[in-house]
């Protein structure tokens, strides 16, 4: 079972990709290769063209670290629709869209597995008290199931359902990515809902169960993650290098030093 964590870097140098190595080190360790789990990264022609970060991308190519996908250039908000582009590859099962400036976590890994277990067609995680439908840094696809509910087979067929949209607009990725599953009502969802985390489990009031169109189960964010890798300090610390999932921003410092480590 072939099973991608999404990624898509682009501009010149930003400060995005700063986090690229620290999400690497974390991802490698936590969704491991041995367990049929795949990173992708896709970049735009601006990184490629950066002689220190195409230089980096390659040696983590050539050693089987990640998978890169050079894609072009797009306005922001369509090129992080970049991420979905291994749903329509032939031989992937699972894809899960990730923000390079959040930090891979056990707790992560968790939601993923009861997705996959759960045999529904898109996954969104809530581990805020502002997350709401589906995020794009926090999403995941059945790729058979979403592609055949949704009516969507290429990455062309996406856009086309995009005429409309403002790719100026911020947030204008998840529009749509709302919009196909409210037209979608034989799409199955599964909820993980914000269950309190902040920076530790029980911080603030869990959340009620989203509504959706669609056939849609709802499970609390468990508190505690999983990982394939043995930590000395447990995994408990591992989920805490960030505030919560999806948590734009972290201590790098922090979290390449711990899995440096433990790792």
């Amino acid at each position: 079972m072939r099973k991608v964590v999404s990624i898509a870097l682009f501009g010149d140098n930003t400060p995005y990709h700063e986090y690229l190595l620290t999400f690497v080190l974390a991802h490698a360790n936590l969704f491991r290769r041995e367990d049929d789990w795949h990173l992708v990264v896709h970049v735009d022609d601006a990184t490629l063209a950066n002689e220190k970060w195409s230089a980096v991308l390659e040696k983590l190519r050539a050693a089987d670290i990640i998978e890169l996908r050079a894609m072009g250039t797009a306005p922001k908000c369509k090129a992080m629709l970049w991420r979905l582009s291994p749903v329509f590859e032939h031989g992937t099962d699972y894809v899960f869209c990730r923000d390079i400036d959040a930090l891979p976590c056990p707790r992560d890994l968790a939601c993923c597995e009861t997705f996959i277990a759960s045999k529904m067609d898109v996954h969104t995680i809530h581990d805020s008290p502002v997350h709401v439908g589906i995020m794009g840094g926090l999403c995941g696809f059945k790729t058979e199931g979403y592609k055949s509910a949704a009516g969507i087979y290429s990455m062309s067929d996406l856009y086309r359902r995009a005429e409309n949209i403002d790719w100026t607009l911020h947030g204008a990725d998840q529009i749509l990515l709302n919009a196909i599953v409210n037209r979608a009502q034989n799409m199955s969802l599964l909820e993980h809902r914000y269950n309190g985390w902040h920076c530790g489990p029980g911080k603030n009031p869990p959340a009620k169960k989203g509504t959706y169109r669609c056939k849609a189960a709802s499970t609390p964010v468990p508190d505690q993650g999983r990982s394939s890798t043995p930590l000395i300090n447990g995994v408990e610390q591992a989920d805490i290098l960030a505030n919560h999932l999806g948590s734009a921003g972290y201590d790098r410092t922090a979290a390449r030093e711990f899995w440096r480590q433990f790792g």
